[in-house]
């Protein structure tokens, strides 16, 4: 389901499996592994959005199980190829309403960040009133030819625009006017650079995208 569904639009673009077989042909198929093949929780959301259906509800599978937080293994898989994150680290996010980021950014759920930066931002968490953010386990650490950065990305990165990754800058390196002790940047998967608190694209050169950086752990986890 995920390699069919994610293949084609590694391939053709996002989006191009429904466009090749119909709008909502990847939720159909979600729901149709969800009911025949997935856990009996998986089972069970299935079979709650078909009565959803059944009783004229008309949101999308994806949908309906962004607004229940029930996020099925194939929502999952959809989402972060294996990367190892856990759905605590996505269904816990609401928790985090009222937070401000850099250049006064207000904090949005997870359900409503634009789809471009759901998964570089579906390990959000909240550190002494600010987000932090936790990075897929399988993320490279690759030096860059420029500002005396480097960048965390999934293994295969060649060289040129980010994508899915996070340029990361140390005390006195890079736009040291932004933040003198260190700062990450992230960037979404068309590229953009993002604040991690709304995951709107703003200008590279924008407050809103320079997040202070504190410790950097080994499981992937970036801190205030």
């Amino acid at each position: 389901n995920m390699w069919l569904d994610r293949g084609v639009d590694a391939v053709f673009g996002e989006g191009s499996f429904d466009a090749v077989f119909g709008e909502g042909a990847s939720d159909a198929m979600d729901a149709w592994q969800d009911r025949n093949f997935g856990s009996d929780s998986d089972q069970q959301t299935a079979a709650q959005y078909n009565s959803y259906v059944s009783s004229g509800g008309s949101m999308s599978y994806s949908a309906y199980r962004e607004s229940t937080g029930n996020y099925t293994t194939t929502y999952m898989n959809d989402l972060t190829g294996g990367s190892g994150l856990t759905v605590a680290s996505i269904s816990t996010q609401d928790t985090m309403m009222g937070l401000t980021g850099p250049g006064g950014v207000p904090y949005v759920p997870y359900s409503q960040l634009p789809m471009s930066s759901r998964y570089i931002l579906m390990g959000r968490y909240e550190v002494s009133g600010q987000l932090a953010l936790e990075l897929p386990l399988d993320f490279i650490k690759y030096p860059l030819p420029w500002g005396g950065g480097y960048l965390l990305a999934a293994p295969g990165y060649t060289g040129g625009k980010p994508i899915n990754a996070v340029r990361v800058q140390d005390a006195g390196t890079g736009s040291v006017q932004h933040n003198p002790g260190g700062y990450y940047v992230v960037y979404n998967e068309s590229g953009q650079t993002i604040s991690i608190y709304d995951g709107r694209p703003y200008h590279y050169t924008s407050p809103a995208v320079h997040n202070p950086k504190g410790p950097i752990y080994h499981n992937g986890r970036i801190q205030p």
